[in-house]
């Protein structure tokens, strides 16, 4: 009966010990959190009245505006951004869309390089587009943020008759790494 008891007390002494090395308390100065935020922009379905004026001409162009300010607290965090643009065109014109930034003022402040083209007659096809880290100070300094739809000059005008559909969606995705700094 003694034997079990002496086994048990040598298990204790030897779950007690331990092989790991002295814990670094320092390391959390190293510690970082990498997220990511995702937010939907804008959907939207065009059809052919939605290029017509009053006297049911084509118009060049037609946009989408969205009001909106971002804090700038987590700014010293922000690692990059990456806007997804998702369109399907049945038309059988090509757009071209852009994206722009403005300030308070309504003025542009920032135009995203290269411009969306939408081919036409085209299925569901996706684009992403990133801002360099340069110009992410833009994103805190905005007041809103457009979408400009371009039609291009073509002899195949849209009228009231004209059947398609451009849709449009997209989202921004915020990369942001918080660490001790």
């Amino acid at each position: 009966m003694r034997t079990p008891k002496t086994i048990f007390i040598l298990l204790c002494i030897l779950l007690f010990q331990s092989c790991t090395e002295d814990v670094d308390f320092d390391q959390i100065d190293d510690a970082s959190i990498q997220t990511s935020y995702k937010l939907s922009l804008v959907y939207v379905d065009f059809e052919a009245p939605d290029f017509l004026n009053i006297q049911n001409q084509e118009i060049p162009y037609t946009f989408d505006l969205i009001q909106t300010t971002v804090e700038d607290s987590s700014q010293d965090y922000l690692e990059k951004i990456e806007i997804t643009v998702i369109t399907e065109n049945t038309f059988s014109r090509p757009f071209t869309c852009q994206f722009l930034m403005y300030n308070a003022e309504g003025k542009t402040i920032y135009s995203l390089q290269p411009e969306v083209v939408i081919e036409p007659n085209s299925i569901e096809n996706t684009t992403i587009l990133e801002i360099p880290q340069e110009d992410l100070h833009f994103l805190f300094e905005a007041a809103a943020y457009g979408f400009i739809f371009e039609l291009p000059p073509s002899a195949n005008q849209i009228n009231s008759t004209t059947i398609g559909t451009l849709s449009f969606k997209s989202s921004m995705e915020l990369f942001f790494n918080f660490n001790n700094q």
